[in-house]
C-alpha cells in the first residue's frame, strides 16, 4: 500500500482503522491506570514501573494496526523514514527556549522567586533522603556534572524511551489524519493525546490536587505542543525528530521546575501559564510561517 493510497482511501475505512487504534491504545493504558489505581496511586511502590509502561499504549496500538494494515509500507506507517538531520538539533534547541521562557514567565507569580540550580538540587536530595554530607563530591560540582553529562544523555534516554508515545501519535496517526492538512491533523492527534492522559492526570500526575479541572489543562497542554511536535515530525521526515523533541521537552520541564520556589499552579513552569504562553507564541511564529510558505506557491 503506497502513501498515494493512503491519502485515496475511503475516508469510512481510515476511520474505522483510526477508531481501532484509539481503542487497542486507551484500552491498553487505562486498563494500567485501573491496575495503578488499585495498588494506591501514583505513591504506589508500583507507581513509576505501571506509568512506564502505561507509556506504551499507543507503542502497542500502532504496531499492531501497522501489522494488520501496513505491512507492505511498515516504514512510512510508523514514520522510520529518515536518520539524523538537522531538525534533532533544532529540536532540542526550542525545547531549550520553550522551558526557559516558560520558567521565567513564572517568576511573575505571586510568592514565586528563584532559587538557583545549586539550592534546587540540594531541595530535591532532601526530598530524597540524602544528605549532603554523603555526596561523593561537592554539591557544586555535582550539578554541574549532572547538567553536563546527565542532561544530553537524559536528552537521549527520554527521546528513545518516548517512542513508547511517538510511535502512536506522530508516528501511525499521523500518517492517518495528514490527508486532514496541518493545523487539522494535528490539533486532532492533540486532542486524542490530551484525553489519553486522563487518568493518570486525574490521579495528580502534572497537575497534583486537580483531578478534573488537570484533565482539561492537560487537554489544552497537548492540543498547543501537538502542532510543534508535528512540525519537527514533518521537516525531519520521521518520528525520531518528533521524540527527540519530546523527550527533550521531558528532559529539561524538571530543571525548569527546580529553580524556582513554590512552582505550584497555575505558575507551574511549562504545564503552567508560562508553558501555554510559550507554547502559543511558537505556534503563531509556525502559523505565520506556513502561511508565508503558501503565500510563496
Amino acid at each position: 500500500m503506497t502513501d498515494t493510497q493512503i491519502t485515496a482511501k475511503p475516508p469510512t475505512q481510515r476511520n474505522q482503522q483510526i477508531g481501532l487504534f484509539i481503542i487497542l491504545c486507551f484500552g491498553f493504558s487505562w486498563s494500567i491506570a485501573a491496575l495503578l489505581w488499585r495498588t494506591g496511586g501514583l505513591a504506589s511502590p508500583f507507581g513509576p514501573t505501571l506509568i512506564f509502561v502505561y507509556m506504551w499504549g499507543p507503542a502497542f496500538a500502532a504496531l499492531l494496526c501497522t501489522w494488520l494494515f501496513d505491512r507492505n509500507r511498515w516504514q512510512q506507517a510508523l514514520g522510520f523514514t529518515s536518520w539524523p538531520r538537522w531538525s534533532w538539533v533544532l529540536a532540542i534547541a526550542v525545547a531549550v527556549i520553550l522551558v526557559a521562557g516558560s520558567t521565567m514567565i513564572s517568576l511573575l507569580g505571586p510568592e514565586v522567586s528563584w532559587v538557583g540550580l545549586q539550592a534546587g538540587f540540594a531541595q530535591v536530595l532532601a526530598e530524597q533522603g540524602v544528605s549532603k554530607d554523603k555526596l561523593p563530591m561537592p554539591l557544586e560540582q555535582l550539578v554541574w556534572l549532572q547538567i553536563g553529562i546527565g542532561l544530553p544523555v537524559g536528552i537521549l534516554i527520554n527521546g528513545v524511551l518516548l517512542l513508547s508515545e511517538e510511535l502512536g501519535w506522530r508516528g501511525w496517526l499521523y500518517d492517518r489524519w495528514r490527508v486532514l492538512g496541518f493545523w487539522r491533523g494535528n490539533l486532532a492527534i492533540g486532542f486524542v493525546w490530551g484525553v489519553w492522559h486522563a487518568p493518570i492526570i486525574a490521579m495528580g500526575h502534572n497537575y497534583p490536587g486537580q483531578p478534573v479541572s488537570g484533565i482539561f489543562l492537560m487537554i489544552g497542554f497537548c492540543l498547543l505542543l501537538a502542532p510543534i511536535i508535528g512540525w519537527f515530525r514533518e521537516v525531519g521526515r520521521s518520528v525520531f525528530a518528533a521524540s527527540i523533541f519530546h523527550g527533550s521537552i521531558n528532559a529539561l520541564a524538571g530543571i525548569g521546575l527546580m529553580v524556582i520556589a513554590i512552582p505550584d499552579m497555575p505558575w507551574r513552569g511549562l504545564v503552567g501559564i508560562g508553558g501555554f504562553v510559550m507554547l502559543a507564541i511558537v505556534c503563531a511564529i509556525l502559523w505565520a510561517l506556513r502561511r508565508r510558505q503558501i503565500a510563496r506557491l
